[in-house]
């Protein structure tokens, strides 16, 4: 036992119920079901067979859930007591949750199970120790081999883990000009800057020393330091420890947290991340440090590398080390080390994150899942900006200076009289909470087709950021429109790609800029006032 008090600090939240009506629909889910099976009649080889695939598939969904209640019970209550901040109310959720529909549906599967046990056992020998120990397995092989089935396609799983393969995305990756692979990293890789308040609204977690926009401007252009850092380093040997977490914060957080590269000294008001109470803090950084060490020691094995990449995120994230952009540091690390590997940057998604952490329960193997479901997303990713280029006739052609400014990507092309900007445009309706959530974060939502495709993107040069524009133009359907996958609740997601020719004249201006309006100027998206801006290479 650790020394020291527990430490409950989170209460109820949105994510708290999100979670819980995920655990109580899988529980209603098993009754329902198990209440159809009492109606089902089952008098031959296969009737019985979907009698009992429909059992064990519920009897598997019944034990997941347990197990998942549980596994989150243990985690809140071991790292509550060494310091990290844990969620009270969601573990005394759990414990009613479990109490409410554990015993019930567990009476509720022995009297399904029994319900067709003389059928079965006309057909098949059904020894007395599988039928006391609910042993469908034996029942279905046993029914599946009477009908010359096999029986590993007919016994259902209520879940797979996800698996990593990545053996056909190297085949290609190794393929392709190392140019055009560096071209698409660094897309994906900035694509954290979505994902951070800091570059979309202009704020930060715990304080903002700076306004809105300067916390906009001066997040961008830390961003775009780190992404030249890391893309420069790709090749060189990396000490993989406390220090690299310090440097990217470093680079992170200049000119926006006064402790940039230093680790917090005092606990968040909150109770966030792990407390300095009976140097709690101090122990988990060293445990981290020796995460990090065996992270570094498993490079050459790649199954082994991500699962002791996925111990340091959560490490990481649980303990919050620094003040403010833990996140943005985290996922950075996670990139960077990921990009060594040739795996391309993740696609990050904090709804299903958020679950993995301590707070709400979570653990290093829901993290390792959740990582491992994020790398063949990722591997998609790169597959369409791929084929993006091909299409586009760009996929030979030297790409160089990519920049992202709030959701929008800019690159230019060959000699650079080619620029090419890109960015996506979201259509929900304005009753979705999401929509005005994503406006505030800059980015393009609208509310109909209409509105999208009679969009118009202004453009114009100027010699400084937020300074006046010269050879202004405009574009209307002089862009292309791709709808793409969405995995928003609500909301269908578009790329949006035009070219802009470069002429002689504009290089003699330092910055492109861009803003969206919507017919009618319904709707105008400048980023709060400060365009989505490019730094032109000349």
């Amino acid at each position: 036992m650790y020394p020291g008090y527990f430490v409950l600090v989170f209460q109820w939240d949105h994510r708290c119920y999100t979670l819980m009506e995920s655990i109580r629909k899988r529980f209603q889910n098993v009754s329902r079901e198990l209440g159809e099976l009492e109606l089902k009649t089952a008098r031959d080889t296969v009737t019985l067979l979907n009698f009992y695939k429909k059992w064990h598939r519920n009897k598997e969904l019944y034990q997941r859930t347990i197990t998942e209640i549980q596994k989150r019970q243990f985690v809140i209550d071991s790292l509550g007591y060494r310091g990290y901040g844990v969620n009270r109310d969601l573990y005394g959720a759990l414990v009613s949750v479990k109490n409410e529909y554990a015993e019930h549906l567990s009476w509720l599967l022995r009297e399904r199970f029994k319900k067709h046990i003389p059928s079965v056992k006309r057909i098949i020998r059904l020894p007395q120790e599988a039928i006391d120990s609910g042993n469908s397995d034996y029942i279905i092989t046993g029914l599946c081999k009477k009908l010359k089935r096999p029986p590993h396609k007919n016994i259902p799983k209520a879940g797979y883990p996800p698996a990593v393969n990545l053996n056909r995305y190297f085949q290609v990756m190794r393929k392709t000009p190392w140019p055009t692979n560096t071209a698409i990293f660094q897309r994906l890789f900035l694509n954290l800057g979505n994902s951070s308040m800091t570059l979309t609204k202009g704020c930060m977690g715990y304080h903002n020393l700076l306004s809105p926009r300067d916390l906009k401007l001066t997040g961008t252009r830390n961003l775009l330091a780190i992404c030249r850092e890391i893309f420069s380093n790709l090749h060189t040997f990396t000490h993989i420890g406390i220090d690299m977490l310090k440097r990217i914060h470093c680079v992170l957080s200049k000119d926006i947290d006064p402790d940039a590269g230093n680790f917090r000294t005092f606990d968040f008001p909150d109770k966030n991340g792990v407390t300095f109470d009976f140097n709690n803090f101090q122990r988990e950084i060293s445990d981290l440090s020796h995460v990090l060490r065996e992270t570094g020691q498993s490079f050459h094995d790649l199954d082994a590398f991500i699962y002791n990449l996925s111990r340091s995120y959560y490490m990481f994230l649980g303990i919050h080390p620094f003040r403010d952009s833990n996140g943005r540091v985290g996922r950075c690390f996670l990139d960077y080390l990921f990009l060594k590997k040739g795996i391309p940057p993740l696609s990050f998604k904090y709804e299903e994150e958020v679950f993995a952490l301590p707070r709400y329960g979570g653990s290093m193997e829901d993290m390792h899942e959740y990582i491992k479901t994020r790398i063949m997303k990722a591997v998609d990713l790169y597959f369409y900006e791929r084929e993006k280029l091909k299409t586009a006739g760009l996929f030979d052609k030297h790409i160089y200076n990519v920049s992202f400014d709030c959701g929008f990507h800019f690159r230019q092309i060959d000699d650079g009289r080619k620029l090419e900007v890109a960015f996506q445009a979201y259509l929900m309706h304005d009753s979705n909470p999401l929509s005005w959530e994503y406006r505030d974060q800059c980015r393009v939502v609208f509310p109909d087709e209409y509105s999208l495709y009679g969009m118009t993107v202004h453009c114009g040069f100027s010699h400084k950021r937020q300074d006046q524009w010269e050879h202004v133009f405009s574009l209307t359907n002089d862009f292309s429109i791709k709808e793409i996958h969405s995995d928003i609740p609500g909301s269908r997601v578009f790329d949006i790609d035009f070219i802009v020719e470069l002429e002689d004249t504009h290089y003699d201006y330092t910055y492109l800029n861009c803003c969206v309006v919507s017919p009618e100027g319904g709707r105008l998206f400048n980023n709060k006032g400060l365009n989505y801006s490019y730094r032109i290479e000349k």
